[in-house]
């Protein structure tokens, strides 16, 4: 885990890969949205820190990915069912060791 925001995304560390899972909400429909950093996303991220994937965050929220009718330019990047079954067993994870520390 590299970085975090409650209820919002977490950004984990895969290698030299760096794959982003935004918590969407619309309404009464709440999904999470896993995808890739592009290196541009990961070279803002490197030098601008957490400020620019709250941001990226917000813009995939906005754009409502999962959303049918969406046109939203995230979509065509959401992670294969494996790779989000992987990150979402790393976070499940990190999260029970938050639980069990002092």
């Amino acid at each position: 885990m590299i970085a975090k925001q409650p209820h919002s995304w977490f950004l984990v560390e895969d290698g030299t890969r760096l794959p982003l899972d935004v918590n969407c909400s619309h309404g009464a429909v709440s999904y999470g949205f896993a995808m890739e950093l592009s290196a541009t996303e990961t070279e803002g991220s490197i030098h601008h820190g957490k400020g620019i994937i709250a941001d990226l965050a917000r813009r995939i929220q906005n754009s409502a990915p999962a959303a049918q009718a969406s046109s939203s330019p995230y979509r065509e990047k959401l992670l294969a069912s494996s790779e989000r079954n992987q990150m979402n067993a790393a976070i499940a994870s990190w999260i029970q060791e938050l639980d069990c520390e002092p």
